[in-house]
C-alpha cells in the first residue's frame, strides 16, 4: 500500500540507507498518482515526504522543485487539511535553505507561524527548528541558538522516540549557533547532549553522528584550538 512504503521509507531514512529510502519514496509516488492523479490530495503530500530524502542525497535543486510543485499544488487543492499543509511548507522551507534561499524560506516560516494553533506545541516545535535553520543561512547565529533552543525545549516534554530525535537534531542546530557565537563550551555541551540522546535511538555507524563531529570541531574552532 502506499501507506506502507511511505513508511518503509522512513525507517530506511532512520537508518540512514537514503538510497532505499529514495527507492521507497518513489514507488509511493507513483502508486499514488496511479490511484488518486498527480494534484489528489494524498500524491502531492506523498511527493512532499520525498524532499528530505532528496536533500539527505545531495539533490538540493530537485528537492527545490519538487518543493514548489507540490506546494503549488496544494494551494489550488480544496480538500487538503491545513496540518497537511503546514508540513509541506516546512519540507519546502528546508529544500529553500539548502539551495540558498533562506531568506525566501524565513518568509514563508514566519506568515505559517502566525497560523499554527496554539495547542500545537510539536508543530511549533518543527517551525521553529526550520526558522533556526534559515537564520543561521542568513549569519544571524544568536537568534538561530534561541528558535533551536526553543524548539529542543518543546520537544523535550514528551518521551516519543521520534521527538527525542528531533530534540536531538535542534541541540546540534543550537550548538553551531553557539559556536558561532564565541559559545565553545556550551557548544561543546550541546554536542553532547544530543551524542547521548542519539546513541540511544540510533545505530553507531548512522550519517546523524557526523554532525556531532561537525558541531565539536566548530566548538574547537570557537575556543582556538582549530587544529586538535
Amino acid at each position: 500500500s502506499i501507506a506502507a512504503l511511505v513508511l518503509m521509507g522512513h525507517v530506511h531514512a532512520d537508518a540512514g540507507h537514503y538510497d532505499r529510502a529514495a527507492t521507497a519514496v518513489d514507488a509511493s509516488v507513483q502508486r499514488a498518482i496511479e490511484f488518486y492523479g498527480r494534484e489528489g490530495d494524498l500524491a502531492i503530500q506523498t511527493r512532499s515526504t520525498g524532499i528530505p530524502v532528496l536533500l539527505w542525497l545531495g539533490r538540493s535543486a530537485e528537492a527545490e522543485r519538487t518543493g514548489r510543485e507540490t506546494m503549488d499544488a496544494a494551494r489550488r487543492s480544496k480538500t487538503l487539511a491545513p496540518e497537511a499543509l503546514r508540513q509541506m511548507t516546512r519540507r519546502f522551507a528546508t529544500a529553500l535553505i539548502a539551495t540558498g534561499k533562506a531568506g525566501e524560506a524565513l518568509e514563508l516560516l514566519q506568515r505559517m507561524a502566525a497560523q499554527e494553533p496554539a495547542q500545537a506545541e510539536m508543530e511549533h516545535a518543527a517551525t521553529l527548528l526550520c526558522k533556526a535553520g534559515a537564520l543561521a543561512s542568513l549569519g544571524r547565529p544568536r537568534e538561530a541558538a534561541d528558535a533551536a533552543h526553543q524548539a529542543g525545549d518543546l520537544w523535550s516534554k514528551t518521551g516519543g522516540i521520534v521527538q527525542r530525535g528531533m530534540m536531538a537534531d535542534a541541540r546540534l542546530t543550537e550548538a553551531l549557533a553557539r559556536a558561532k557565537m564565541g559559545n565553545a563550551a556550551l557548544a561543546q555541551a550541546l554536542a553532547t547532549e544530543a551524542e547521548t540522546i542519539l546513541k540511544q535511538t540510533l545505530p553507531a555507524d548512522h550519517p546523524s553522528f557526523q554532525r556531532i563531529e561537525m558541531a565539536r570541531a566548530a566548538a574547537l574552532r570557537a575556543a582556538g584550538r582549530a587544529k586538535e
